[in-house]
């Protein structure tokens, strides 16, 4: 009996560990995809800047 309740107990403290792993680590994915999001939205407003201005930049060339 004291063997079952032994077990019972590291599989429960296991299942905790499991379960606050599972939450760290869809905490970390979580953060890296507003990471990522954020830096690729940053680069897409960079390259349409970079965009625009070559399109201005193209007509008083040709002109």
């Amino acid at each position: 009996m004291y063997c079952l309740r032994i077990i019972y107990y590291k599989l429960k403290i296991n299942s905790i560990n499991k379960i606050s792993i599972l939450k760290k680590l869809f905490q970390l994915t979580l953060v890296l995809i507003t990471l990522s999001f954020f830096f690729f939205v940053k680069s897409l407003r960079f390259v349409i800047i970079c965009l625009k201005r070559l399109m201005l930049s193209l007509p008083n060339k040709c002109c």
